[in-house]
């Protein structure tokens, strides 16, 4: 079975409209910032209170205040007809916050409360006063931060190497420093020394060593998408023989892992055991065929006519399977799932892309409502939440497929 059929629902037939989908973002941004408390950010919502054993709002980028935060600027920036506020007086009380939201989690999760990753860590929080306020010595902090991360076992993009190259990335496009060059290769070669080779998938995967346990994961969030995407992206910042040795690989693997059924591709969520309580087939970003085609899209352009072929029958196979469940954002919900969608309009042009991710749309904007009628609040972070469906909205409006914080920052 390429998925599983109760953690998905029909979609609902509703017409794309686009002033219910701006209505929508008006309404998520302007309760965000009326909810907003400088003490405290926002108040914690029960699904991440339940879903993390958490008393206190997260800081981070992935499920926190600052993901929040820099949803709400780039929202904005988006659409200069939204409300907005002064985030800047409060970003320092990300900093000082960090340890204290890290301590509190789960101690079966074995994070370090110092951990310097993008997605959870501290170099996450430090991107967003950089997004905010373009001081220059915010970027000495980052700088070290990322070089005390390049070696870093887990192996993934929210922790590790992989996402320190995105920032790298990013930094570089800001400044045009060559540090961040110098930063995102070092991050490279280590990612290629531990790339090893697999004999029960004829390709090579990386090992996240993570969370007490030894896996090797395929998707966006913990695998090989993931990083996939962060040597795909920068590829121009490798001599040739990485560049062929990266664009052969990652396709082999991408290949190599698929597994399809007529005109519908999957991918498993991890090779051999994975994590206890982990299911082996998933539809979304961080496991499974949207994580995916987010993370492989550029092999539309680097690699072969198969990869293409693949990355259309994972568009299929996300538009078989329906929304999402469970309702929230970008990581696991409906909104991320469709973003994907936009990506192959973006490949293909082809307008039945489009159109389906605006019926995914209006369907999370369904989902958005019940939520919040359940909750009588919203939840306000990015990757997780309702200000990640804002920004899908707003993408499925300007008709493009740029998944945040991956694509841009």
């Amino acid at each position: 079975m390429l998925y599983l059929p109760n953690r998905h629902e029909l979609v609902i037939p509703d017409a794309w409209s686009e002033s219910k989908a701006i209505t929508t973002i008006q309404s998520i941004v302007q309760q965000c910032l009326d909810s907003f408390q400088p003490d405290i950010f926002w108040p914690l919502h029960p699904d991440i209170a339940e879903s993390y054993n958490l008393t206190k709002l997260p800081t981070s980028l992935w499920h926190g205040a600052a993901g929040a935060i820099w949803a709400l600027t780039q929202l904005s920036l988006n659409d200069k007809n939204l409300p907005t506020m002064d985030f800047e007086p409060y970003l320092d009380l990300l900093i000082t916050r960090q340890t204290e939201w890290l301590s509190q989690t789960d101690a079966s999760f074995d994070i370090d409360p110092e951990a310097p990753g993008y997605l959870l860590g501290y170099t996450g929080s430090y991107m967003v006063q950089w997004k905010v306020t373009k001081a220059p010595g915010i970027l000495d902090k980052i700088e070290k931060l990322i070089q005390s991360n390049i070696a870093n076992p887990v192996n993934e993009l929210m922790w590790a190497a992989p996402g320190m190259m995105l920032i790298a990335l990013f930094l570089h496009k800001d400044t045009q420093e060559e540090r961040w060059v110098n930063l995102y290769r070092q991050c490279a070669s280590y990612l290629l020394d531990v790339y090893d080779y697999d004999e029960s998938i004829d390709s090579r995967i990386w090992t996240q060593h993570m969370y007490g346990f030894s896996t090797k994961n395929l998707g966006l969030v913990h695998g090989v998408a993931g990083n996939a995407m962060s040597f795909l992206k920068g590829i121009h910042f490798l001599n040739e023989e990485q560049q062929l040795e990266v664009v052969t690989d990652i396709e082999f693997t991408f290949t190599n892992t698929a597994i399809v059924e007529d005109q519908l591709a999957n991918w498993p969520a991890f090779i051999g055991k994975g994590r206890p309580g982990r299911e082996p087939m998933m539809v979304q970003i961080c496991h499974g065929a949207p994580g995916m085609v987010i993370g492989l899209a550029d092999l539309w352009h680097l690699g072969s006519k198969n990869s293409q072929e693949l990355l259309v029958k994972a568009g299929n196979l996300i538009w078989t399977a329906g929304p999402l469940v469970k309702p929230w954002g970008l990581c696991h919900g409906t909104a991320g799932n469709g973003y994907a969608f936009l990506k192959l309009y973006d490949l293909t042009k082809d307008e039945i892309w489009l159109n389906r991710a605006r019926q995914f749309a209006m369907h999370a904007i369904k989902q958005y409502e019940l939520a919040q009628e359940k909750y009588g609040m919203i939840r306000t972070d990015a990757w997780c939440g309702d200000t990640g469906l804002a920004l899908f909205l707003q993408s499925c409006i300007q008709k493009q497929g740029n998944f945040p914080m991956v694509d841009y920052f």
